[in-house]
C-alpha cells in the first residue's frame, strides 16, 4: 500500500529529475550540488548529473575530491561538469586531522592529477576570462594561511584557485583557528582580492548562488544557502509550490535582512548570521513577512 510522502521525507530521484525538468523550462543553467557531506558517496549522484546534463543544465559538483577515480572522472567529463575541490593543506598531518580521515591527503593529491589529465584541453577563453571545469577551494584558518601560495601554485594553469573565510557556526564558532590572526587575515585579503569566492556575482557584491537561484535542501526545503541547514522548514518547501515560485525568495528576505543589518556577500558569514535565522523563525510564528 502506498502512503503520503511527508516533508521530512528525502526527495526520490524522480522528485529531483522532475525539479530539473522545471529548472530547464524557467531557464536555469547550473545545478549545483553542495552543502554537508561528500556527493559521491550517493549513488543517485551520478544519475542526477546525467539527467542535468540531458536537460542543457551544468552539473557543478563540491567534492572533497577523496572519490574521484578514473571512471568517475571520464563521467563527469562527458556530462559537461564542473567541480570545486577542497583542499585546506599540502601537509599530510595537517590536512588529515582537518579532515579526520587518516592516510588520505597522498590520495585527494593522485586524484587531482588524474582530474587534471582526464580535463587536460577543456580549458576556454571567453571575453577575456580564463574557464576551468576543476577548482581548488582553500579555508584559510590560524593553522594553514602560509600555504595558500602553495595550493595557487598546485592550480597551475589548469584549475582555477578560490580563497576562502571561514564559516563561524556550530563547533568553528568555538575554535579559535578560525578566528583569523592578522596574519592569516592579511592572506585572506590579499588571494581574496585575486581569487575571489567563486559564485561572486560580477559587481563582486551579491553570492550569484543566493541571487539568482534557490536552494533546496535534501527534503525539499527551502534554504538561505545550501550550507544553511539553520533556515531549513523556514521558508518553504519545494513539494507545496513550483521551483519558479521560490526564486529570489532567499534573496529577497537576505536583502531585507541586509538593509537593517549591514551588507554581506555571503549571509552566513554575516556576524548576525544566528539574529537572521531568529528572525526568520519569529516571523514563522508571527505569519508575518521574513526580515
Amino acid at each position: 500500500s502506498s502512503r503520503e510522502t511527508t516533508h521530512n521525507e528525502p526527495l526520490s530521484e524522480n522528485e529531483i529529475f522532475s525539479l530539473l525538468e522545471q529548472a530547464k523550462g524557467i531557464g536555469i543553467r547550473v545545478l549545483v550540488i553542495a552543502g554537508e557531506g561528500e556527493p559521491f558517496t550517493n549513488f543517485s549522484t551520478k544519475r542526477i548529473i546525467a539527467k542535468a546534463h540531458s536537460e542543457g543544465i551544468i552539473p557543478y559538483i563540491f567534492t572533497n575530491g577523496s572519490l574521484l577515480d578514473e571512471e568517475t572522472l571520464l563521467f563527469l567529463k562527458k556530462n559537461n561538469a564542473s567541480l570545486v575541490i577542497n583542499i585546506d593543506s599540502l601537509n599530510e598531518t595537517l590536512y588529515e586531522s582537518l579532515v579526520s580521515v587518516p592516510h588520505s591527503l597522498n590520495k585527494v593529491l593522485a586524484n587531482l592529477e588524474l582530474a587534471r589529465k582526464t580535463f587536460s584541453g577543456t580549458k576556454k577563453d571567453l571575453d577575456g576570462h580564463s574557464i576551468c571545469h576543476i577548482a581548488l577551494n582553500t579555508v584559510v584558518s590560524n593553522l594553514n594561511f602560509e600555504e595558500a601560495q602553495k595550493v595557487a601554485e598546485l592550480c597551475g594553469e589548469d584549475f582555477a584557485f578560490v580563497c576562502n573565510s571561514p564559516i563561524l557556526i556550530g563547533s568553528a564558532k568555538t575554535n579559535d583557528c578560525f578566528k583569523l590572526n592578522q596574519e592569516a587575515q592579511n592572506v585572506l585579503d590579499e588571494f581574496g582580492a585575486n581569487y575571489p569566492p567563486l559564485g561572486t556575482g560580477s559587481d563582486m557584491v551579491w553570492c550569484a548562488y543566493m541571487h539568482n537561484g534557490v536552494s533546496v535542501g535534501a527534503s525539499g526545503e527551502i534554504l538561505a544557502c545550501a550550507y544553511s541547514l539553520e533556515s531549513a522548514n523556514l521558508l518553504g518547501n519545494i513539494r507545496t509550490n513550483s521551483l519558479a515560485s521560490f526564486i529570489g525568495k532567499a534573496n529577497t528576505v537576505v536583502e531585507s535582512f541586509y538593509s537593517k543589518n549591514g551588507h554581506g556577500r555571503c549571509v552566513l558569514r554575516h556576524p548576525q548570521y544566528l539574529n537572521f535565522i531568529q528572525k526568520l523563525r519569529d516571523s514563522q510564528f508571527r505569519g508575518e513577512a521574513a526580515p
